[in-house]
């Protein structure tokens, strides 16, 4: 079992950017604060490090020159703060270490500075990588994404319209690619995710009413018997003689083939006529389902106790946008996760 990672709280002031359910947290400093590295001790029989989905910050004032006149825009993202879950073997200091996407990795690169040149006349994306060190030695990494905002005005920008941002990634963290995202309002309109899940809208209106709702279906080989095996038929058979339980709400979801709200032989045989040829789709349900990242579910076990939210609604979208609007992917049928 793994130790749980305890990240360090820093000394100085935070800053939270006022999303409405941003997570991350930070301060900005003119320069790397080499004394602050984010590491921790595990022992763990596999390697897992998963980034934090997109987030979003927003410059603060940065005097340069000493003067007390703010002259730019400048954000400070440690490498801890853009850690989601970490699961890696390590005997002794695990170290993590932040670049863009690209830059050659260095351990003791911990915290990535953002500034003016990267919010693209207002509104920016930049994609970095989150490497994990043992001894020296890069032994996991993650890729994810970061919107930098200039609300303040802070690089010659005018005020810019808000944005809606979000990341789909499956429960184990693999991010899905191609999803089919929807956005219902005054301004309709639709993206796909990229290669890190991530999806964003951008040019909405403050006070808008805005649904997220994202979709992938395909047809035969396509779509439907995508990441499908008898793998999972055996898997799917052992849960429902009592012998191996799928063990998450989601694989349960995955399992119920057929859209009956529970986990019997009849999906055993939809499932099989598909792998067969005999059917090209599913009957009754889609090829992949969306539940929100952030919902809980109060009976793990029974994840039809209640509807769970497969979109995302906002009334009354911030002027500063909505960051975190993420999904979690199931693949129907696909319980092996390979």
């Amino acid at each position: 079992m793994a130790n749980q990672l305890s990240l360090p709280r820093f000394p100085a002031p935070c800053f939270l950017l006022a999303l409405p359910i941003l997570l991350i947290s930070s301060y900005y400093v003119p320069e790397p604060a080499g004394k602050n590295a984010v590491s921790g001790v595990w022992a763990a029989d596999s390697l897992d490090l998963q980034c934090r989905s997109g987030q979003a910050v927003e410059l603060l004032p940065v005097d340069t020159d000493g003067d007390d006149i703010p002259d730019e825009g400048g954000w400070a993202l440690w490498a801890g703060d853009m850690v989601d879950t970490a699961r890696v073997q390590c005997g002794e200091e695990l170290i993590f270490s932040i670049n863009r996407e690209g830059e050659t990795p260095d351990s003791a690169a911990i915290v990535l500075l953002l500034g003016c040149d990267d919010t693209d006349g207002g509104l920016g994306f930049v994609n970095i990588e989150v490497h994990a060190w043992c001894a020296g030695e890069i032994v996991a990494s993650c890729l994810t994404y970061v919107g930098v905002f200039d609300n303040f005005s802070l690089c010659g920008h005018g005020p810019h319209s808000p944005a809606a941002v979000g990341r789909i990634i499956r429960e184990d963290g693999v991010p899905v690619e191609d999803v089919e995202v929807s956005l219902s309002g005054l301004s309709p309109a639709f993206t796909l995710t990229d290669a890190q899940g991530g999806f964003r809208f951008l040019g909405l209106s403050p006070g808008d009413d805005i649904t997220i709702t994202p979709e992938k279906d395909a047809g035969y080989l396509g779509g439907y018997t995508e990441n499908i095996s008898t793998q999972d038929l055996v898997l799917i058979s052992r849960h429902i003689l009592g012998v191996q339980p799928l063990g998450s709400p989601y694989k349960l979801i995955a399992a119920d083939v057929n859209n009956s709200r529970r986990v019997t032989t009849l999906d055993l045989i939809a499932l099989r006529r598909l792998l067969l040829g005999i059917d090209i789709e599913f009957e009754d349900n889609t090829s992949w389902r969306f539940i929100r990242l952030d919902y809980t579910f109060p009976e793990p076990a029974n994840p039809w106790a209640e509807l769970f939210p497969e979109r995302i609604d906002i009334n009354g979208l911030p002027a500063t946008g909505a960051a975190d609007l993420d999904f979690i992917a199931v693949k129907v049928g696909d319980v092996s996760l390979d």
